[in-house]
Parts: structure tokens; C-alpha cells; sequence
């Protein structure tokens, strides 16, 4: 099973420096890439690279509204659920 672990450095995320990490693994425990979650958007950086690659906030919505596949993921145990359309703010 794919396995995402977090490692946080600090809990207020000022910059890409401070932003949490996520080690993404895969089914045999095989590192496949960092995902590193900032207010200026999504830093991946695949196994072997130096440099992440960076998708903006607009940007990552665009690709997830192009390429996501729609699904459930249950409870929202840290916060509220999503208003039912985003376009109300």
C-alpha cells in the first residue's frame, strides 16, 4: 500500500522553508517523490531529483479540475466540510 508520511518542522507555514513535508512511498516502501504544501502552492520534487517543481494554487486547481478523478474521503475531522460550492464566496 502507498504510504504518505508527514514531517512538519513548524505548524505555521510563513514560506516553502516551513511548509510541511510529505514522503510519498509506494507499495514496496520505495520513495517516489516530496510534496511540500505552502501558501504559494504544491512543491513536488519526484526520487533523484534536486529541485521541486512548483504549481500554484490557481494552477493546481486547474490540473485537478482537468485530470482529477472525483471521490469521497470521508469525515472532515480537523475542519468543516467545503461550502457546497465554492463559487458562494
Amino acid at each position: 500500500m502507498t504510504k504518505v508520511n508527514l514531517a512538519v518542522g513548524k505548524l505555521e507555514v510563513a514560506n516553502v522553508q516551513t511548509a510541511p513535508e510529505f514522503r510519498v512511498t509506494d507499495d514496496n516502501g520505495s520513495v517516489i517523490g516530496d510534496l511540500r504544501v505552502s501558501k504559494g502552492g504544491a512543491f513536488w520534487r519526484p526520487r533523484g531529483a534536486e529541485k521541486y517543481m512548483l504549481l500554484n494554487w490557481t494552477k493546481l486547481d486547474a490540473a485537478f479540475r482537468e485530470r482529477g478523478e472525483p471521490k469521497a474521503v470521508g469525515e472532515y475531522n480537523y475542519s468543516p466540510p467545503p461550502p457546497a460550492s465554492f463559487d458562494e464566496f
